[in-house]
C-alpha cells in the first residue's frame, strides 16, 4: 500500500550553467551530489551538476542563460551559498537546505484496519535518521525562485524562521521538512503542482500549513508536528495517500476540494474536534479515524463507497472503514456510503451510541451490503 504512483510533470528544457568568462573550473565551494539530496556525496555549498554516474562534472553553477536556469542538485549548508543560487528561476534538480541521509519518515507505520485500527506504536525521533543543519535564518533570496524538477527539502534548520517561496509554482519531486524547530509557518502561495510527495515531519515550531492553491500532489504525510493547529491543502481534488497522525495540537483539518483519496489515516491527533470532506465521494482503498481523542463528529456526507478499489490509482478492492478509539465522538454523517470493500470497523467510542451506530449497519445492509463489522464497545445508548 505503500508504494507511490509517480505522477509525471511536463518540465521545461532547461540550460546547463556556466561562468561569464566561459571558465570550466569549478567554484571551490560548488559540489555535486550523486543522489537527490547528496547522500553519498560530500555536502557542498552551491552544487554543481552530476553526470550520470554519479561523477561530479566540472562545469560550475553560475548562471548566465536568460532564462535563468541552473542545472544540478544543490545542497545548502550557509547562508552565502543560498545567496549564490539566488539568481535562478528553475532549478533543473533537487534543492536541500540542510542535508538529509534518511531513512524515508514511510517508516512510521499507520494503524492496522485488521486489529481494529488500533496505532501502532510511536517511533522515535531517530526514524528519519541523521541531518546535518544550515545556517539559514529565510529563504527570501530564492523570491524568483519558480520550479524545482526534482525534490525540495528543508531539513533540521534551527535559525530557520521564515520560509516564504512566493513564486514556486511548481516542485516534480518531494516537499520535504523535517525537523525545522524554529520555523513558524510556510508560504507557498502559487505552488499549484508537487509531482511526488509532500512531507512535513516533526517541526516543533511550525502552527500553522496552509497550500491552497495546490492541485496535484501523490500523497500527503503531515506527523509529528507538536505545535501545528491548521492544515489547509484546499485546491487538492485527488490524493493517492493521505497521513495526518500525531499532531498534538492540531484542532483543523481542511481538504476542501478533495474528491478521491487512495487511502487515507487520520489519527492520535489529540485535539482535532472535527472531520469534514463535504466533496470527498470515493476512497478506493481504506479510511482509518482512529485515537483522536476530541473528536465529536465526522461528516462524510458526499462519501459513497470506501475499499471499492482503484479508480486510476492502484488500488485492490476489499479495504476497511475504521473508526475506532475516538474517546468524545458522537455523531456520524455518512448518509451517501452504500458500498464498503471489506470490513466495517466501529468500535471503542465511548460517546457515540450504539443505536446510531446500528441505524447505520441497518441501512447499510438494507441496500444489499452484506460485509463483516466490528461495532462493539460503543455508548450504551
Amino acid at each position: 500500500m505503500r508504494g507511490l504512483l509517480s505522477l509525471m510533470l511536463a518540465i521545461p528544457l532547461v540550460v546547463g550553467c556556466g561562468d561569464d568568462g566561459g571558465d570550466d573550473k569549478p567554484d571551490d565551494d560548488a559540489e555535486s551530489t550523486a543522489d537527490g539530496w547528496g547522500n553519498g556525496g560530500s555536502s557542498g555549498g552551491s552544487g554543481a551538476a552530476a553526470d550520470s554516474d554519479g561523477s561530479n562534472t566540472d562545469t560550475a553553477s553560475s548562471d548566465t542563460s536568460p532564462s535563468g536556469s541552473c542545472v544540478g542538485d544543490f545542497v545548502i549548508l550557509e547562508e552565502a551559498d543560498l545567496i549564490d543560487i539566488g539568481h535562478c528561476r528553475v532549478i533543473d534538480g533537487s534543492l536541500s537546505i540542510g542535508q538529509w541521509e534518511g531513512p524515508s519518515p514511510e517508516a512510521i507505520d499507520p494503524p492496522d484496519s485488521d486489529d481494529g485500527g488500533e496505532p501502532e506504536e510511536d517511533e522515535d525521533d531517530d526514524a528519519l535518521g541523521d541531518m546535518t543543519g544550515s545556517n539559514v535564518t529565510n529563504l527570501d533570496a530564492l523570491s524568483d525562485l519558480t520550479e524545482v524538477t526534482g525534490n525540495l527539502g528543508l531539513f533540521q534548520n534551527d535559525e530557520l524562521t521564515s520560509a516564504q517561496l512566493g513564486n514556486l509554482t511548481q516542485i516534480g519531486g518531494d516537499l520535504q521538512m523535517f525537523r525545522n524547530n524554529a520555523l513558524e509557518s510556510l508560504r507557498v502561495d502559487r505552488l499549484a503542482a508537487i509531482g511526488e510527495r509532500i512531507e512535513i515531519v516533526d517541526n516543533d515550531g511550525l502552527t500553522s500549513l496552509s497550500i491552497d492553491n495546490l492541485t496535484s500532489s501523490n500523497a500527503v504525510e503531515i506527523h509529528s508536528n507538536s505545535k501545528l493547529t491548521s492544515v489547509e491543502l484546499n485546491g487538492t481534488v485527488r490524493i493517492r495517500h493521505v497521513t495526518v497522525a500525531m499532531n498534538a495540537s492540531l484542532t483543523s483539518l481542511s481538504f476542501d476540494s478533495l474528491e478521491e483519496v487512495g487511502a487515507i489515516f487520520v489519527y492520535e491527533n489529540p485535539n482535532l474536534t472535527t472531520f469534514e470532506l463535504n466533496k470527498l465521494s470515493s476512497v478506493a482503498g481504506t479510511m482509518t479515524l482512529s485515537s483522536n481523542n476530541a473528536l465529536t463528529s465526522v461528516h462524510l456526507s458526499n462519501l459513497t463507497s470506501v475499499g471499492g478499489g482503484d479508480v486510476t490509482i492502484e488500488w485492490e478492492a476489499g479495504e476497511s472503514l475504521t473508526i475506532t478509539s475516538n474517546h468524545a465522538l458522537e455523531s456520524l454523517s455518512l448518509d451517501s456510503l452504500t458500498d464498503i470493500g471489506g470490513h466495517l470497523n466501529i468500535n471503542e467510542n465511548g460517546a457515540l451510541c450504539q443505536s446510531i451506530v446500528d441505524a447505520f449497519v441497518d441501512m447499510l445492509e438494507a441496500l444489499g451490503w452484506a460485509g463483516a463489522t466490528s461495532i462493539d464497545d460503543n455508548a450504551d445508548c
